[in-house]
């Protein structure tokens, strides 16, 4: 029995009927573990990654069985989180590139000029990274997309995943935190 046939006009969850059938999940791997692998690698183009991205969305299916509402082929349901696992992986992947090269710009703007007024900028720029060390990442990320690359609060929030509100109160909590960071570590000198 194939497990489009298993999950097809049934009204029982995934995994109660594997255990009507006696399938196990190993089941469901042979048959959609190609299926993973070959989207994960036409979208991450890179066999390792999508060799170990295969292996994590079948860890999610597994634990998200329960989940499936027969509101769609099974199949589907097995694509859609192919697809979004992949997605996701790819936003990860470029966030992380972008906060990199922020970086990398960061270190070399303070590379140190002989005039005294960048002597001044100087000073500015090692309290500001003495601030971003220490809050924390997340807030750092916020802040750089903001203020550093100038995105808007719309970029920021297709980018984040998350909407244009939540992203105003992320920025909001990550000024008033560096504040307070800010005024803890100068306001003593």
């Amino acid at each position: 029995m194939t497990t489009a046939a298993l999950f097809k006009n049934t009204s029982s969850t995934p995994v109660e009927a594997l255990k009507k059938t006696g399938l196990d999940f190993s089941t469901i791997y042979i048959q959609f573990a190609d299926k993973v692998y070959s989207k994960c690698l036409s979208m991450l183009k890179d066999e390792y990654l999508a060799e170990d991205l295969s292996q994590e969305i079948f860890m999610k299916i597994f634990m998200n069985m329960s989940r499936f509402e027969n509101k769609s082929k099974f199949s589907t349901w097995v694509y859609a989180i192919t697809h979004n696992s992949c997605v996701d992986f790819l936003r990860r992947k470029n966030r992380k590139k972008k906060l990199e090269a922020l970086r990398k710009e960061s270190v070399r703007l303070h590379q140190p000029e002989e005039t005294p007024a960048f002597r001044l900028k100087e000073m500015k720029s090692k309290e500001l990274h003495n601030i971003m060390k220490n809050i924390s990442f997340s807030e750092e990320e916020i802040l750089r997309m903001k203020y550093e690359l100038g995105m808007s609060i719309k970029d920021i929030a297709q980018e984040l995943g998350k909407t244009e509100s939540a992203v105003k109160m992320k920025i909001l909590r990550a000024k008033t935190k560096a504040r307070k960071v800010k005024l803890d570590l100068f306001s003593k000198n």
